[in-house]
């Protein structure tokens, strides 16, 4: 199901998000991917994961999705301080 700030007026557009949504799930439910916790398993989150562990920014999948957290909370405190 579509959270509703996808929706548009398009309903070929919509149905192609909506494919897209189940390509999306469908991939994070890969078995290859169950060292990573679910709300983690998107090409964002995993790129910033193993960047952090391959320049020893952290040594642990914990300390990296900590360290992704704080900088995604950085971010949000940033966009809140610009009002965007």
């Amino acid at each position: 199901v579509m959270p509703f700030y996808y929706k548009s007026k398009s309903k070929k557009f919509d149905k192609k998000i909506d494919e897209q949504v189940l390509v999306l799930e469908t991939l994070k439910k890969d078995a290859s991917l169950s060292w990573l916790p679910y709300n983690y398993r998107d090409s964002a989150a995993i790129s910033y994961i193993s960047e952090y562990l391959n320049n020893m920014r952290a040594n642990t999948l914990q300390e990296a999705l900590n360290l992704f957290e704080t900088e995604l909370h950085r971010l949000r405190l940033e966009k809140a301080a610009t009002g965007q």
